[in-house]
């Protein structure tokens, strides 16, 4: 596969911040080792790169773009180093990305699209943490909206309490969509939870979760469900 970064990286950089003074910047073949922090950042692109580190170096987040707009993520990989979120993000786009070794991940506040990314974990990364694909939650005080995930696969093996496609807000979820997509493991592997609403599921792929293939909490709130299967069956709206 393609997918991720596709050429090597030609410089370092830890933790590191980005705001105004970077409006419009891209970011290229750089080898991220701490956390990035977009602050007040528009408009930035990140391109080729790599994201590294995890909870044992102190990285608990490899990117963070909830106060920025217009960020755009193009074939970059994302090594979680043992379960990081690996994007925590709002007004953003993300293209052909590569994940693994995650607690989360992407998660989401509004307006993001996701789209042809792969994220898989080859090896559990604790039997005891909480690890989901897609974690469309906000934050506390933050509701969640626009959210599309196109032709993306999300493997986070047969683990419990996980969700490759984890709609459970804080406060209020409306208007994701996921189209083509192939969603694999979890203990359910699509979960909507309490306050969601206009979720729209249509060709996806929901495979291999210990309790079902879907569930959800909140009757109404899928407004689309068309052309969905389970382990190679139609799969009936939940």
């Amino acid at each position: 596969s393609n997918t991720g970064r596709r050429v090597t990286t030609t410089s370092t950089l830890g933790a590191t911040t980005y705001t105004s003074a970077n409006n419009g910047q891209t970011k290229s073949r750089i080898l991220f080792t701490g956390t990035v922090t977009l602050n007040g950042a528009v408009g930035m692109t990140f391109e080729d790169c790599e994201f590294q580190g995890g909870p044992g170096s102190g990285t608990y987040f490899n990117l963070i773009a909830t106060n920025a707009s217009g960020t755009v993520v193009n074939y970059c990989t994302f090594n979680g180093a043992n379960g990081p979120t690996c994007i925590h993000a709002g007004n953003i786009t993300v293209t052909r990305c590569y994940f693994t070794d995650f607690e989360n991940m992407i998660r989401t506040h509004s307006n993001i699209t996701v789209s042809e990314c792969l994220g898989e974990l080859p090896s559990l990364v604790d039997a005891s943490a909480h690890i989901d694909g897609m974690e469309i939650t906000g934050s506390p005080g933050v509701s969640v909206s626009n959210v599309y995930i196109t032709d993306t696969r999300i493997d986070i093996g047969r683990t419990h309490v996980t969700s490759p496609f984890y709609c459970s807000p804080y406060i209020g979820l409306s208007h994701v969509i996921a189209t083509r997509c192939w969603f694999i493991g979890g203990s359910f592997t699509g979960y909507s939870e309490w306050n969601t609403s206009d979720v729209q599921v249509v060709d996806c792929r929901f495979d291999n979760g210990i309790y079902g293939a879907f569930t959800n909490r909140t009757p109404g709130s899928i407004t689309v469900w068309s052309g969905n299967s389970a382990n190679g069956l139609p799969l009936a709206q939940p």
